[in-house]
This record gives C-alpha cells, sequence and structure tokens, in this order.
C-alpha cells in the first residue's frame, strides 16, 4: 500500500497545481487552457486501483514453475512465490517514487515556463503597473501622438505626455520675448504644479491660498491629519473664501490676530462654512447675552464651535439648563469655563449624571455644584472616574460632601492618590477629618506639586518622599 499512496499523494498535488495555475492565469485565452489541461492529463495517467494492483500482484505470483514444465512441490513452490513476490514488489516501488519524482519535476517546469511566457506577454503589452506608474485615461491616441509605444497603458506620475512641434506652430515665435496668444512658447511641465500629490505642501508655489495660509502662521502639518481637507482649501477662492472670513473672524467675532493661525491648523473646516452660517452661530450667541470676550474665548477654546448648528447648540444648552437646574446667568458661565461641554452631545453627560447619583450616591444639588466648580469631571472617563471615587470613599474615608467641595479630586488618578495616602498613613499623618489637629484638606492632598506636598503638608524633605515612591 505504501507505493500506491505515493502515487497518489503526487498526483493528487499535480492536478491540484495545474488547477490553481490555470486559475491564476486569468488573461489566457480559453483555447491555451485547454492545451495546458490536455498536456497536465497526458503525463499524469490515472492512478491504478487497488483491485488492479492485486491481480497484477497474484498473476505474478502464480507464475513461477520449473523448467521442465512440472509444477514443484508444495513446500518449495510457497517458498519461491514469495521471495519472488517480494523482489518484484520491491522492484516495483522504487520505479513509481522514480517516475513520480520524475514527473513531478517535469511539471514544475512546465509551470515555470508557463508563468514567465504569461509575464512576459504582459510586458510586451504594458498591462503591469510599476509603483510610480497610474492609469492612463487615453483611449487609443493616434501613433504620431506616441513617443514610446505604451502611452496607452501607464505613464509616469506628475509627468505629461510630450508634445512634439511639427507643423511650424513655433517658426515665428521668439523665445526671448514673453509667451502670449501670438508668441506661443513650447510647453515646459516644470512652471505648472503636480498632477498627483497626498499633502497641500507641493503647491505651496502655485496656489495663492496655500501661500496666504502659511503667512497667517497655519500648520499645514496638522491641516492635512484632517481628511480631504487638502483638495477643499485648494479649490477655495484666496479673497472671497479666505481673506474675507478671516478679516470677520478678527474684527467681528474678536480673535486676536495672533490666534488665528493657530485656530485654523486646529479647525480647517471653518474656511469651508457658509458665511450666513457663521453669522447665524454669532448672532445666537450674542441674543443669549454672551459679551464680545466671551464670545472670543469659546470660539478659541472649542474649536469646533463654529461648525454646529444653531439648532443644535441650542438644543444640548437647554437639556443642561433642565437637567442641572441652571439659571440663565450659571449657564452662560458654565460655558465660558468648559466650552467643550457639549461637544459630544448630552448622551455622555446622561451617563456621568446615572453614575454619580445612583451609584455614588451624589445628590442633584451635588451634581449641580460638581458641575458648576469643575465641568471637566463630565468629561473623563467613566471608569477611571469611579475608580478614584472608590479609593477616596473606601480606602481614604472622605465623605461625599468633601469631594462635592473639591471635585477635582474625582479626576486624579488612582495612582497620584494612592502614592500620597500610603505615604501620609506610613508617617501617621492620613488625617482627613475637618475641625480636627494637623487635619489634611483635598486640596491639600491634591497638589500638583511634589516638592509643596511633601515639605509643607507633610513636613518631609523631598528626598524622603522620592525615595518611597521607588519602594512602592
Amino acid at each position: 500500500m505504501f507505493p500506491v499512496l505515493i502515487r497518489s499523494a503526487f498526483c493528487t498535488t499535480a492536478h491540484w497545481t495545474c488547477w490553481a495555475t490555470k486559475r491564476a492565469c486569468t488573461s489566457v485565452t480559453r483555447q491555451q487552457q485547454r492545451m495546458f489541461d490536455k498536456d497536465c492529463l497526458a503525463h499524469h495517467p490515472p492512478t491504478p486501483t487497488i483491485a488492479q494492483r492485486q491481480h497484477t500482484n497474484n498473476n505474478n505470483t502464480n507464475a513461477v514453475v520449473d523448467v521442465e514444465g512440472r509444477h514443484s512441490s508444495a513446500s518449495a513452490a510457497a517458498a519461491n512465490n514469495v521471495d519472488v513476490a517480494e523482489r518484484r514488489l520491491s522492484d516495483d516501488d522504487d520505479l513509481l517514487v522514480r517516475e513520480d519524482w520524475a514527473r513531478f519535476d517535469m511539471l514544475e517546469r512546465q509551470m515555470d515556463e508557463v508563468f514567465a511566457r504569461h509575464a512576459a506577454q504582459l510586458d510586451e503589452e504594458g498591462e503591469l503597473l510599476g509603483v510610480d506608474m497610474v492609469k492612463d485615461p487615453m483611449n487609443e491616441p493616434d501613433i504620431s501622438e506616441m513617443v514610446t509605444g505604451d502611452e496607452t497603458a501607464s505613464r509616469p506620475i506628475n509627468r505629461y505626455r510630450q508634445i512634439l512641434y511639427t507643423e511650424g506652430e513655433l517658426d515665428k515665435s521668439d523665445l526671448d520675448q514673453p509667451p502670449s496668444r501670438k508668441n506661443p512658447h513650447p510647453f515646459d511641465p516644470t512652471t505648472l504644479p503636480p498632477t498627483h500629490s497626498r499633502q497641500p505642501t507641493p503647491y505651496a508655489n502655485y496656489s495663492p491660498t496655500i501661500q496666504m495660509l502659511l503667512e497667517l502662521g497655519v500648520d499645514l502639518f496638522d491641516v492635512c491629519q484632517a481628511p480631504k481637507i487638502g483638495r477643499a482649501l485648494l479649490r477655495l477662492d484666496p479673497v472671497k473664501d479666505v481673506k474675507s472670513k478671516i478679516f470677520w473672524l478678527v474684527k467681528r467675532v474678536g480673535v486676536h490676530e495672533a490666534d488665528v493661525g493657530s485656530y485654523l491648523s486646529r479647525n480647517p473646516y471653518f474656511l469651508l462654512q457658509s458665511f450666513d452660517d457663521l453669522k447665524a452661530r454669532i448672532d445666537y450667541l450674542r441674543f443669549r447675552r454672551f459679551t464680545r470676550a466671551q464670545i472670543a474665548k469659546i470660539v478659541t477654546e472649542y474649536r469646533y464651535w463654529l461648525n454646529h448648528a444653531p439648532e443644535n447648540i441650542d438644543g444640548r444648552l437647554g437639556w443642561l439648563q433642565r437637567q442641572f437646574h441652571l439659571r440663565a446667568d450659571e449657564l452662560r458661565h458654565l460655558i465660558v469655563k468648559e466650552p467643550r461641554l457639549i461637544q459630544f452631545g448630552v448622551g455622555p453627560i446622561q451617563g456621568f449624571v446615572i453614575a454619580l447619583s445612583q451609584w455614588c450616591g451624589f445628590s442633584q444639588r451635588d451634581l449641580k455644584l460638581i458641575l458648576l466648580k469643575d465641568p471637566r469631571v463630565f468629561l473623563s472617563e467613566k471608569s477611571r472616574l469611579l475608580t478614584s471615587y472608590n479609593y477616596l470613599a473606601y480606602v481614604m474615608r472622605i465623605p461625599n460632601n468633601q469631594i462635592v467641595a473639591y471635585p477635582m479630586a474625582l479626576r486624579c488618578p488612582l495612582w497620584a492618590l494612592r502614592r500620597r495616602h500610603e505615604f501620609l498613613y506610613r508617617l501617621r499623618k492620613a488625617n482627613y477629618v475637618p475641625n480636627t489637629p494637623d487635619h489634611i484638606t483635598l486640596e491639600q492632598f491634591c497638589c500638583p506639586n511634589d516638592r509643596v506636598f511633601s515639605e509643607q503638608i507633610a513636613r518631609t524633605p523631598i528626598a524622603d518622599y522620592n525615595h518611597f515612591i521607588k519602594l512602592i
């Protein structure tokens, strides 16, 4: 059975390889496919069945006779039959293995020839495009317009087709004089902008819009991080779409001239907005009694404020006022303090309200105080905020009223809270109860300067605090 398995495996591999080759060479005609299949089948005959092999072995075994034509004795015949059958079976095995290896090598050579012939054909036809090649949209130009013969297949990026002046177009031209309709010059592609680019920077020498933005201090690298913004900027009119909007942003909105470049780098979509929409969004803020300085602060700190429709902004501000029971002046103070509060809608804020009220036990009044004192709490990550609250409430034993008095403690990371609390605990100074001797408030505990915390609050050298940090 071993030779049969070897032969079956090689034949199966050969047939599968032939099928894969036929599927890969998609450009080969049907006639070439049929001829290729016939060649593969001719070199690989069908595998003999087990019954045919057993019949051949039995015939070889029963063919043992003596010279005189008479049968030998039973024992001698049996011994001779076994020896002859084993010898012939071994010879047949070696022959089949050698034939299979030879056929497999021949098939590999045929496959290499087919692929090489097909690749050469594609190179001659010009269908294979390299790394710096693009498809030419031209359909069969006249042969007189061709230079290399492969213009219909591909052309290099940022290259123009060569123009031949064979009919006397430039005979009367004076190349020393500037070009004009009456004095044409030959086509020079070096004076034109590139045809393809992934960044707007190659067009800086050709686009007045890009030049104006660079003079204002716009960072084109940051601008290119926005998708498809480079193509839109190149299509803008430098006077109507750029200069007039920047003048309005400085004179009417109140943005400082030095901040225009930074603002456009962070919000290049401002130049794509309609003038009427921009005026309507500023008029809405004036209708809500925001001052000119407050409007400038809102627009500068929340870069996408002028990109939102007034209807969306009004709906979000109304939800905030109803949810937290805010007065008009409190709402204005909140938006001026943190204009980004409504940038993601009301869904994330509603999630914080549920988490702080149901899981942490804060009341509606507590949530309002937290929002007015530190609105960035509602912009942080919810899981980290809950982790910090659990450490403050269950490890440091700080009640909710102290957290409401200084809500910035909720934004402190867990590792910072753990370092300072364990350091004070080792010194036996972890006292956070108000109106007791040597108690430490949350504002002192969350001091951003380690030296101030160590020397003025913990009353220890900064070297001891740094050494303790290395040990934990």
